[in-house]
């Protein structure tokens, strides 16, 4: 395989002030495309620490990526360091210059002379526009290798790197794999490696791994062969088992976290949807409402922290909190039967629970959370005793939710 080095370059990475979330990004795009990362380094803005780092990661990779060190200032030294490094001189780039005035003069701002050191390349290497941004990136071929440098910014960094680098890289990898996701959520790593690995040999054409997710545990399958089209039909012949193991864990065979998987399905199936929250204090309908146009299907919630919340506003009875308390089955139902009804949608969930520190009985600790989803008057109740602190328990019962949805949608 095609391999890379990412460098992200920056004190403020390096102290921690800014998080690298380049370096992830980066990661991922290079991974999706068949380009194996041999490391990433934090660096400092040093000249000779930035030289001995980049002279390292070029002699054992194909690919080398820098982030950060392209802006105006006396501390941003990538590409000088790196054209000294390879013996060669900087040159003026005139379409770069052109396109840093335009930009210039269309906000109304003069170009002060640091500004156009940005337009300044190494020999041989060519300028990537910069659309969000005045630093241009660098996309350099020399010695049969590729050299990128793109700006720290993440708004400039990821559109730059996809809508000028991603293909041209694609193109060098001469893609002869085939992937697949399979991803899941209630499922531990450790518990999922065990299966699997009891149950599914790897070869030398076919290979894969467990990840941590923000949802929960992703397995990715990969499959080499003399061409795509045999990559994909090797791959093809584990599905069945990795879908028997993973069972009603896995929630989608798409790389996306369980909420995009939940909105996805709701909008693509038109149906709506609304939230009765008490323990997770909004935190179901937060992360629903991070996917784009979720508003077709997702018409509110309401925080039901007070009992009396619970039966004003969501008409859970005061026969039931007194007989039951406001944590239990019979409560979760008349909350997600009651959101459902009063917000006119198809579905309605209600969650609640005793996420923590206190607040606990012998009979009902803390963990203990009950989650609804009603759809169309027919309702789903699970019991889940849940581990950690207040903030764990909280997001694992949204995610439990997003689970018990994404089962009920996927089954229609």
């Amino acid at each position: 395989m095609t391999k890379a080095v990412i460098l992200a370059v920056g004190d403020e990475v390096l102290t921690g002030e800014v998080v690298n979330t380049n370096g992830a990004y980066l990661s991922k795009s290079l991974d999706e495309i068949g380009i194996e990362i041999l490391y990433q380094h934090v660096i400092a803005d040093d000249a000779k620490v930035l030289s001995e780092s980049f002279l390292n990661a070029f002699a054992i990779a194909d690919i080398v990526i820098t982030s950060g060190g392209m802006g105006p200032t006396k501390d941003d030294l990538t590409k000088e360091t790196i054209a000294v490094s390879l013996e060669t001189s900087m040159v003026l780039d005139p379409i770069a210059k052109q396109q840093m005035e335009e930009l210039f003069k269309s906000r109304g701002y003069s170009m002060t002379d640091n500004n156009l050191s940005q337009c300044m390349l190494p020999l041989g290497s060519e300028a990537l526009k910069n659309d969000n941004g005045t630093a241009p990136g660098i996309y350099w071929e020399i010695e049969g290798k590729v050299i990128i440098m793109l700006p720290g910014p993440p708004r400039e960094l990821e559109p730059m790197f996809f809508n000028y680098t991603r293909e041209r890289l694609l193109e060098r990898t001469k893609k002869t794999f085939a992937e697949h996701y399979y991803m899941t959520c209630g499922f531990g790593e450790s518990q999922m490696e065990s299966e699997l690995r009891s149950q599914i040999e790897e070869t030398a054409a076919f290979r894969y791994n467990t990840y941590l997710t923000q949802s929960g545990v992703m397995v990715k399958a990969i499959a080499k062969a003399e061409s795509w089209k045999q990559a994909h039909q090797i791959e093809a012949q584990y599905v069945d088992q990795f879908r028997r193991i993973l069972g009603n864990s896995l929630y989608s065979e798409r790389n996306e976290e369980i909420w995009v998987t939940a909105a996805r399905y709701l909008m693509e199936q038109k149906i709506t949807i609304a939230s009765a929250e008490s323990c997770t204090g909004g935190l179901f309908g937060a992360y629903l409402t991070k996917n784009p146009g979720i508003s077709a299907s997702y018409r509110g919630g309401v925080i039901s922290y007070d009992n009396g919340i619970k039966e004003k506003i969501l008409g859970v009875s005061h026969q039931t909190l007194s007989d039951y308390g406001a944590v239990s089955e019979q409560t979760a139902r008349e909350m997600a039967n009651g959101v459902r009804s009063r917000f006119a949608t198809d579905i309605g969930v209600g969650i609640t629970g005793i996420a923590g520190p206190g607040g606990e009985t012998p009979e009902k600790p803390i963990g203990l959370v009950y989650i609804c989803v009603n759809i169309k008057g027919v309702s789903a109740v699970t019991e889940n005793h849940l581990i950690g602190n207040r903030e764990m328990v909280q997001k694992r019962s949204m995610l439990k939710a997003f689970q018990m949805l994404c089962e009920s949608l996927n089954s229609d």
